[in-house]
């Protein structure tokens, strides 16, 4: 039928439509593809080389293959991080930093061929510091880059012996590990290593953050704490929507078991988004990946439960065969089927972002969430696309697309239903003709302010843009009990069952 056609189109168009946001939000290029004249700062002066007949360029310390070298002005500069693991120097060879400052001069000792410093592996299912490894590595293992990458942000010296939480770890790929969860690990453009004329020890330099943003940050430090309280004020409505719908018996048909379930899972994802919001680094690295997990199946489980109650409103005007049986034993079975569907498929797809997580056979160049890194959530965007927003996207568009199509099934019903003599049957489409207009209000509230967030999440930008529809969004529980509790009918019944 053209419905299902419909609405399969609407899954494939989601899919795609979604998987193109994966395209566009992989802007961030790795420090191995950052190779050419574009790149300087990952790009070494190379002296006494020639080139091979396989189209690489030989030197004494590395043979750098096609692509991974570029010529300029009679110079042939290689990207030795585009070969191998490499490293930062702040200063430039046979120079380390003048005592008691950060000014480089000449030097006759070098601690960094071979590099004199400890090297940590970490496994690829843990991001805690308890966790590494110290190793030995070959003394070619890392090649070198040079000069400050910092920029005008300028940079500042880590101080292990004096604050614990400025130790750092290098690891084995060249990156830094630090004690800070919002910058767990630096790349070798957020990071240098030097030591002091006179010393062996070798020390950490740091950039600042883009000054630009620690303004922006500052000016958006309100916007979380009325955010976070926004999440507060719906938690008890949430409730409050599920307890009315759980004691008034009239309510418990699969319309209200539905609306039950997709509350409950709101209710849940907005409780552990405000302790994230309000606990901030006083959460444990524990304690963040679990609540990570929570927030992404509640979420997911409240969109499915949305596409449940979307879908069924369609199944009733489409004039699909009518599941066979008296009309409770029908709604009973229904309401089997769409909890598997419901709860089935949030479930499976933390499991398979928990085994991407956890699992150590799986290699580190595919997409993980790596919850817990940069916050209590992914910490890429691809993960945060391919485990969140894809199938978020995907039944939106569904959801969209069904609404379309009943639209145009209910106008074609109300003008049959004016010809109708029968009482009962008038009575009846009215009834689904309220339920539809219920649906469609919370999918407007709901569906809306997701697609906004889905625009926001691809464009970027800082969060005061998107405030309205944050805003829309931490008030869904008040929304959705003005929209379902506070209704005539529902508060004559409350009246009913409590009034002595």
């Amino acid at each position: 039928r053209i419905e299902i056609i419909s609405v399969l189109c609407a899954i494939v168009v989601g899919i795609v439509a979604t998987l193109v946001l994966i395209i566009i939000r992989r802007s961030k290029v790795s420090i191995s593809d950052r190779c050419g004249p574009k790149y300087p700062l990952f790009s070494v002066l190379l002296r006494d080389g020639w080139e091979d007949e396989d189209g690489g360029y030989v030197t004494e310390d590395l043979t750098y293959p096609s692509g991974t070298f570029w010529k300029a002005n009679g110079s042939v500069f290689g990207c030795p991080c585009s070969v191998k693991s490499c490293i930062r120097k702040c200063c430039p060879p046979d120079h380390d930093f003048y005592p008691y400052s950060v000014t480089c001069i000449e030097s006759n000792t070098s601690y960094f061929k071979p590099l004199k410093h400890q090297v940590y592996s970490k496994p690829s299912n843990s991001q805690a510091v308890e966790d590494l490894v110290p190793i030995s590595v070959e003394d070619n293992h890392f090649s070198i880059l040079y000069g400050d990458a910092c920029g005008k942000n300028g940079q500042f010296l880590k101080e292990p012996d004096q604050y614990v939480e400025d130790r750092t770890f290098l690891l084995e790929d060249g990156r830094m590990m630090t004690m800070d969860r919002n910058h767990l690990y630096l790349d070798q453009s957020q990071y240098c290593l030097e030591s002091f004329s006179g010393s062996d020890v070798i020390h950490t330099m740091e950039c600042f953050e883009d000054q630009t943003e620690l303004v922006i940050q500052k000016r958006e430090g309100w916007v979380f704490l009325l955010l976070a309280s926004g999440m507060i004020v719906s938690v008890p409505f949430f409730l409050a929507t599920f307890l009315v719908y759980a004691l008034l018996p009239q309510l418990q048909n699969l319309h209200g078991k539905s609306l039950m379930c997709h509350v409950m899972s709101l209710m849940v994802a907005y409780v552990c988004l405000a302790i994230v919001q309000i606990g901030k680094e006083g959460i444990s690295m524990k304690f963040c990946v679990t609540l990570s997990f929570i927030v992404q199946f509640t979420f997911l489980a409240s969109f499915f439960w949305l596409n449940v109650m979307c879908f069924d409103i369609w199944w009733v005007f489409s004039g699909l065969m009518p599941p066979h049986g008296s009309i409770k034993e029908a709604e009973h079975k229904k309401f089997l089927v769409y909890s598997a569907y419901a709860w089935g498929m949030p479930f499976f797809i933390s499991i398979i972002s928990a085994i991407m997580e956890f699992l150590p056979a799986i290699p580190g160049t595919y997409i993980k969430p790596e919850f817990g890194i940069d916050r209590c959530w992914f910490k890429g965007a691809d993960a945060q696309v391919l485990y969140f927003y894809l199938p978020i996207g995907v039944l939106v568009f569904a959801n969209v697309t069904m609404f379309s199509t009943t639209s145009c099934r209910l106008k074609a019903h109300t003008s049959n239903t004016k010809m109708l003599q029968s009482e009962d049957s008038r009575r009846h489409h009215d009834n689904e003709r309220q339920r539809f207009n219920l649906y469609l209000k919370l999918f407007v509230v709901m569906g809306v302010t997701w697609v906004m967030e889905l625009v926001s999440f691809v464009v970027g930008g800082s969060k005061l843009i998107w405030l309205a529809s944050d805003i829309c969004n931490t008030l869904q529980g008040l929304l959705i009990f003005l929209m379902f509790v506070c209704k005539p009918r529902i508060l004559l019944l409350i009246r009913q069952r409590f009034s002595p």
